[in-house]
C-alpha cells in the first residue's frame, strides 16, 4: 500500500536505479491486474511512473489498464453504478481507448522492440474504428516473425478480427487458423475460424469441434488472461 510505496521511494540516489524497486513495482502491478483490482491500479501506476520515470513497462502497464477500462464488462459495470448515483472514476470507452493508444505509442517511442505494445496498439486502433491500419500493422508484424508465441497469438487473433471487420473473410480465417496453430487447444481461435469460414472442411470442423468440446482445464488460451 502507501507505506510500501514510500519505502520503495527511499533508496538513494533514486529508486529508478534500484533493481529491487523496479521488480517490486512490476510484480505488484501484475498482481493488481491479474486479480482485477482495477480501482487500485491507476494510483499504483501513477506512483510507479513517478518513482521510475524511465520504466517503459510502467507506460505499457498503464496503457493495459486503460484498455481494460474500455472493455464492455467494465463499461457496463460503470454505467450501472452511475445509474445508482455512485460516482465512478472510469473513463468512457472512447476516452479509455484513446488514452491507451497514446500510452502504447509512448512505449514504442521509448522502445521500438516492445512488441506487445505494438500488437495492443493495433488492437486499440481497430477498436477505435481504424480497422485498415490495424490490419496492415498486424500483417506486417506477423510477417516479420517477431515476438514470443503469446504475443504472436494475440497478433493473429486481432488480425483475424480486423480483417473480419473489413469484410475480408478469407484473410480473417487464415489469421485465425495461424493463431490456432500456435495454441492448438485455445478456444478463441477456432471460434474465429467458424465465424469467418462457416463452411470449413470436415477435417477442420472436427479439429475445431475437438477444441470446443474439451474440458475447460484442457483449453490453454492466452486470450483468457489478456
Amino acid at each position: 500500500g502507501m507505506r510500501m510505496r514510500a519505502a520503495i521511494a527511499a533508496p538513494q540516489p533514486s529508486p529508478a536505479r534500484d533493481a529491487w524497486a523496479q521488480q517490486w513495482y512490476q510484480t505488484t502491478t501484475s498482481y493488481l491486474q491479474y486479480s482485477h483490482q482495477l480501482a487500485m491500479s491507476p494510483t499504483h501506476i501513477t506512483a510507479r511512473r513517478a518513482a521510475l520515470p524511465d520504466d517503459v513497462s510502467a507506460v505499457f502497464d498503464e496503457g493495459c489498464v486503460l484498455e481494460h477500462f474500455a472493455s464492455e464488462s467494465i463499461q457496463r459495470a460503470a454505467e450501472s453504478e452511475k445509474e445508482r448515483g455512485h460516482p465512478v472514476r472510469v473513463p468512457s470507452r472512447v476516452d479509455a481507448l484513446k488514452g491507451a493508444q497514446k500510452l502504447f505509442e509512448e512505449a514504442l517511442a521509448r522502445d521500438a522492440h516492445h512488441f506487445e505494445s505494438r500488437v495492443r496498439l493495433a488492437r486499440v486502433r481497430w477498436q477505435l474504428g481504424d480497422a485498415r491500419r490495424a490490419a496492415n500493422d498486424l500483417a506486417a508484424f506477423t510477417a516479420g516473425g517477431e515476438g514470443d508465441r503469446e504475443v504472436r497469438y494475440y497478433a493473429f487473433l486481432f488480425l483475424g478480427g480486423s480483417r473480419w471487420t473489413l469484410g475480408e473473410a478469407s484473410a480473417a480465417a487464415e489469421a485465425y487458423e495461424n493463431a490456432l496453430a500456435l495454441f492448438p487447444s485455445a478456444q478463441a481461435a477456432p471460434v474465429g475460424v467458424l465465424l469467418a469460414k462457416p463452411r470449413t472442411s470436415d477435417e477442420n470442423f472436427a479439429r475445431v469441434e475437438s477444441v470446443l468440446s474439451a474440458a475447460s482445464v484442457d483449453r490453454v488460451d492466452p486470450w483468457m488472461d489478456y
